[in-house]
């Protein structure tokens, strides 16, 4: 599909060449300035010499830069942390990272002081032969979905399988973490494993100490706190993040092969709506990031969202979350990520942020690993009565970087929350859609409804149509696998 206007086209075209420039940058100068972006935060100042800004690394260098590595984590650790310092931890975490790249390039640098610091930081995380580690040759670089399920997401999750399989015809492999027999029976485990092929149930206790990740208390919440652990636990080296009401409109099994920022940067993480701060009763948002970030400089993918210039109350929606774990700044980002959903860090960042969401980022951020957002906000999908000054729905949408619907998530029900609390089966009609641009001007205007329905401004000018976009047909099919999933489960 394509905008309306010459000045949208061109936006998007000025966009798109300086995403697609500015992400290999970023990677580039990741491997030669890593360094220099730990001195600015004080943890190299005394250790490193200049020449080693502008050269890139060679097995001498990389045994050089292990020692120093090694060097500033004996500093860092010799002060105790708050476990509210999210960028002293990142500061240990750069440091872990660029020890991690070094005995992955150089095998000759010994591994002993890579694995005490791992233990000494996140000895709650139990190392396993089924979880991708980038230290560990793997003969394939694998590319799978990973999700977390409840017995309450179980239909969901089906829904979400069935439309991945037998309409959008992906053979990704799929891992199911659940939290346990109280979590998820094995009756019922067994009634989703029989559901599809190549997919596989992993109880997420086997990799966690869970006095500190405090995933079972999270249970009672919502569960989102589980879901960096699953992707860290994951034997797939290229892992997609998916939640259980996530719908893909688009087979993702490519996504690493063709999309280039993805390519770049390891990284393709999504947008939430545009909402100023405050919005919906939360906090602002940005003045805690500005706080968490310390004296550290926000990156330039930080400081060009409209979340920073327009101050919105969220930056990231995690129902689909990208990221190869087979590059080390990346998969410690993630570590660190993971970190701040345990127990103890999390009741301090949930007070300013919802759940996992703005962690995968935000550990980006404060380990210096580049990191890419798809440039388009989250829209809207559902049906839109014509003359109609608003449009309302539970489905949000998400565009690929060509502008095209990609996923949504709310699931296929009218409403999900209606049909958990009340059994309500009735299906969403899906015939339009608002997307969302890239700058604040283009942003729909959102006002929430009630049980999870949010509505956004809407004309004739700013409404899509499914039919035109070519998604009648495979909306009306994926409906029909729900059907049958309800089939299935019917209570």
């Amino acid at each position: 599909m394509k905008f309306d206007g010459r000045n949208t086209r061109g936006r998007l075209a000025i966009l798109g060449a300086i995403a697609l420039i500015l992400p290999l940058a970023l990677h580039l100068a990741s491997r030669s300035s890593s360094f220099n972006a730990l001195r600015q935060q004080g943890a190299f100042e005394s250790s490193l010499s200049s020449t080693h800004d502008h050269q890139l690394p060679t097995k001498g260098n990389y045994s050089h830069r292990a020692q120093e590595a090694t060097s500033a984590l004996e500093s860092l650790l010799e002060t105790d942390l708050e476990s509210s310092d999210l960028a002293g931890k990142g500061r240990r975490v750069s440091a872990l990272s660029i020890l991690l790249e070094a005995i992955i390039e150089d095998p000759t640098i010994p591994r002993d002081s890579f694995f005490r610091f791992r233990t000494q930081e996140f000895g709650w995380w139990r190392l396993s032969s089924k979880t991708y580690l980038p230290w560990v040759d793997k003969l394939e670089s694998e590319v799978g979905i990973v999700m977390c399920v409840g017995q309450k997401d179980l239909v969901l999750a089906a829904q979400n399988i069935r439309t991945l399989r037998n309409v959008l015809g992906s053979t990704l492999p799929i891992e199911i973490f659940y939290a346990g027999e109280h979590d998820f029976p094995w009756e019922k485990r067994k009634q989703l494993g029989h559901l599809a092929p190549n997919l596989k149930l992993l109880n997420i206790f086997d990799f966690y100490d869970d006095t500190v990740a405090g995933i079972n208390d999270s249970l009672t919440d919502n569960g989102w706190v589980m879901k960096p652990f699953a992707m860290l636990a994951s034997r797939f080296q290229k892992a997609i993040l998916v939640d259980a009401d996530t719908i893909f409109l688009q087979r993702p099994d490519t996504c690493f092969d063709d999309d280039i920022h993805l390519k770049e940067t390891g990284t393709l993480f999504y947008h939430d709506r545009a909402v100023k701060g405050g919005y919906t009763g939360w906090i602002d948002t940005l003045k805690w990031i500005k706080k968490v970030l310390k004296d550290r400089t926000p990156s330039p993918v930080l400081r060009g969202s409209i979340f920073w210039t327009a101050k919105l109350e969220h930056q990231q929606e995690s129902g689909v979350v990208f990221m190869d774990k087979e590059r080390p700044g990346v998969f410690t980002s993630l570590v660190l990520a993971t970190w701040m959903n345990t127990k103890i860090p999390r009741r301090y960042v949930n007070e300013h942020v919802l759940g996992d969401k703005e962690t995968f980022w935000l550990a980006c951020e404060l380990t210096s690993t580049p990191y890419y957002f798809n440039p388009f906000y989250t829209g809207i999908i559902g049906h839109y009565e014509v003359g109609a000054k608003e449009m309302c729905s539970v489905q949000l949408l998400h565009l690929d970087s060509k502008g095209s619907p990609f996923w949504l998530n709310g699931g296929l029900r009218e409403n999900k929350r209606l049909d958990q609390e009340l059994g309500q089966k009735d299906f969403a009609t899906l015939t339009e859609y608002i997307p969302a641009g890239v700058t604040w001007a283009e942003q729909p205007r959102w006002r929430y409804l009630k049980h999870g329905i949010f509505c956004t401004d809407a004309n004739a000018k700013k409404v899509k149509s499914v039919e035109k976009a070519g998604l009648t047909n495979v909306i009306e099919d994926m409906i029909i696998e729900a059907t049958e999933v309800d089939k299935m489960f019917p209570k």
